[in-house]
């Protein structure tokens, strides 16, 4: 029975490992807002193979109550919507195309610095070697003549110092403007670096909401996603309109209701289906707890004595 038992799980804990992510995106559909606060739909498409999958949704906002989130779907095939889960998490912002433009000109810039700074540091490396080779043309008046040996014709050494100075100096002066160079490269980076810090995509919190289904077959899935807000309210108001009339028509007095709606939740609600409610969904719902009120007749006094 035991060996059974162990058969039965295996797949199930081996389906659940091999499920695949699927990201998903989602829109504000409808909004329903009450006196305090409002609930969101959001509606988003995707495509699944057969199997396991974990939808993942980032596009909530963090303000979401995570009690709140109920998730529905509508698919073409047969499709299970097993648990979900919810935390808040930290993504990039996204930003527009200008934006990115402007972070591929930055970095191009400085990898064209970087690439400049190595062929100034190879040309120092290069002056190096050269006031090197001309330190040891120096050398020679001192070094011993071989043994034996015919006497060699000797140079003019003073045409030749004066030529040996004039190509150390040269040596020294390009390594100094090199290095000035290499510094003016540094400086260029490192605020171009900065430039590109600046215009990196902030972070921004968002709810992250994962959605474990299984998939019977190929399908595409609309999911619904509802969840409430706090930072939302309206407030009712009304214009009053007086016609005096004439003598041919009464006077007649018009009220126009209307409704004044604030959101701070981070979402647009542009072309959404907006509903207006008199519900407090964030009020207590559970039933009072009653305390024990004990009645009882008052003793009759004892007659006089």
């Amino acid at each position: 029975m035991r060996t059974a038992l162990a058969l039965l799980v295996l797949p199930a804990f081996l389906s659940a490992a091999h499920a695949a992510d699927v990201k998903g995106t989602t829109r504000v559909d409808a909004v329903t807002v009450f006196p305090s606060g409002a609930e969101i739909t959001r509606v988003g498409k995707v495509k699944l193979e057969r199997g396991d999958h974990i939808i993942l949704f980032t596009d909530l906002p963090a303000r979401a109550v995570h009690s709140s989130i109920r998730v529905e779907g509508k698919a073409t095939g047969a499709l299970v919507i097993g648990s979900v889960d919810s935390r808040r998490v930290f993504v990039p912002r996204t930003d527009d195309a200008v934006a990115a433009t402007e972070r591929k000109r930055v970095e191009d810039a400085i990898e064209k610095l970087k690439d400049d700074k190595v062929v100034l540091q190879t040309a120092v490396q290069a002056a190096e070697m050269q006031k090197t080779l001309i330190g040891n043309l120096a050398q020679l008046p001192t070094r011993p003549a071989p043994p034996n040996g015919a006497a060699a014709p000797q140079p003019d050494w003073t045409q030749l110092f004066g030529l040996i100075g004039e190509r150390l100096a040269e040596a020294q002066k390009a390594i100094l403007d090199t290095q000035i160079k290499v510094r003016a490269v540094d400086r260029q980076i490192k605020d171009l670096e900065g430039k590109l810090a600046s215009l990196a995509p902030a972070q921004e919190e968002r709810t992250e909401v994962k959605v474990f289904v299984n998939a019977g077959a190929p399908l595409e899935a609309e999911m619904a996603i509802r969840y409430q807000v706090g930072s939302a309210s309206w407030l009712p108001f009304y214009d009053a309109r007086l016609a005096t009339g004439t003598k041919a028509q009464a006077p007649k007095l018009q009220l126009v209701r209307r409704a004044s709606i604030q959101q701070r939740t981070g979402e647009s609600w542009d072309e959404v289906a907006l509903a207006l409610s008199t519900a407090r969904p964030g009020a207590g719902t559970a039933a009072p707890e009653l305390q024990p009120v004990t009645i009882d007749y008052e003793p009759d006094a004892p007659p006089p004595r």
